[in-house]
């Protein structure tokens, strides 16, 4: 399995977090890995494994009493198991929502109560997981000794995976209220070049400047497609637009916050010319600071027009801000952060974010 199939097996496993609903909490420690170990403690868990326990034996959904109120781990470790087919079969014609639902499972002679399925459901879950992330394991060792030079790299990277909770939600994908793991696939596609994965990056470089008690503001690529819209208005009711229009309510915001002083920096990475800059507004300096790693000229040039263009969009905010509070304000300068130059249009992101972030005296 290469590198490619493996994320994808991973994002099918994964792409959902292990619920826990309807699992006895008795279970959970004993049974179930708690939701809190990490990686590497999940794959040393002793996870039950039903391989031992399954027998040809006949099995059925049933309304007839369960023969015993609920299942211990003791239970569930040597109860015998009809096939996995059987046992798929039984959680896939289950419905809860029956009017007269089922409450129990016939096992042989035995009646086992309703919530084994719900057990069975969740155990062949995790156990593909588990598979997944053995599986990852022997293709980055693999991956590390083929390729010496990104070694450290790779290593360090897998620790840091390895280190974090193994049923926890993770931050800056699509389905960033709901997505697993299984979400770093979007990282190995070109998918990370369009705007709505830049907007899930800027949701994490905010999480990272609260954490570090970092008063600043950060614009999504969507705030500035809007602030474009209203300073290039065509029929000139650019200004109308942008009071009035409810997209432009984070606009304002950032605009009171600039206009009194309680925020002097603001930052946001904006698309031009078929790729993405960053940006830092600091008022306190007066200046516009920009970190474009394809397009800037050498020498006494200047910007390029695309980079102009994004910034008189941004004067045209600071404007717009200080005159709702009659406020002037003097034109900001246009200067240009150090940062990593590029051959191609893939996106060095990395070097925006430090620069942003942690790497200087900006934000």
């Amino acid at each position: 399995m290469d590198g490619f199939a493996l994320a994808r097996h991973i994002c099918s496993c994964t792409d959902e977090l292990v619920l826990y609903s309807g699992i006895p909490s008795t279970l959970i420690g004993p049974y179930f890995p708690n939701e809190t170990l990490s990686v590497t403690d999940f794959l040393k868990f002793k996870l039950p494994s039903l391989q031992g326990n399954l027998q040809i034996i006949s099995a059925c959904l049933s309304h007839c009493p369960p023969s015993t109120r609920e299942l211990t781990e003791s239970d569930l470790r040597s109860m015998l198991c009809p096939p996995r087919p059987v046992i798929k079969s039984l959680i896939y014609n289950y419905d809860p929502n029956d009017p007269n639902p089922p409450c129990s499972v016939k096992i042989g002679t035995h009646y086992v109560p309703i919530n084994i399925l719900r057990i069975w459901e969740v155990l062949f879950q995790i156990q593909s997981i588990r598979k997944m992330w053995k599986e990852s394991e022997a293709h980055v060792e693999a991956l590390a000794g083929c390729q010496p030079t990104h070694h450290v790299a790779v290593i360090t990277t897998q620790k840091r995976l390895l280190s974090c909770s193994w049923n926890a939600r993770v931050l800056g994908f699509s389905k960033s209220t709901s997505s697993s793991i299984g979400g770093l696939l979007r990282h190995l596609t070109f998918s990370c070049l369009v705007t709505t994965d830049i907007s899930y990056h800027i949701q994490l470089l905010e999480r990272a400047l609260d954490a570090n008690d970092v008063k600043a503001r950060l614009f999504s690529p969507l705030d500035i497609q809007y602030l474009t819209g209203c300073a290039m208005q065509p029929d000139g009711n650019g200004l109308k637009r942008y009071r009035h229009d409810r997209t432009c309510k984070t606009l304002h915001q950032f605009g009171s916050e600039l206009s009194s002083g309680s925020i002097s920096q603001f930052g946001g990475i904006t698309h031009i010319n078929n790729h993405w800059i960053a940006f830092v507004i600091s008022s306190r300096e007066l200046t516009i600071f920009i970190a474009d790693s394809l397009h800037w000229p050498m020498g006494n040039n200047g910007p390029p027009a695309g980079v102009k263009e994004a910034a008189a969009t941004l004067q045209w905010w600071l404007n717009m801000s200080y005159l709702s509070s009659n406020q002037s304000v003097s034109p900001f300068r246009i200067v240009r952060l150090p940062i990593a130059y590029q051959k191609d249009f893939s996106l060095k992101l990395h070097h925006s974010v430090r620069r942003l972030g942690w790497d200087g005296s900006r934000l």
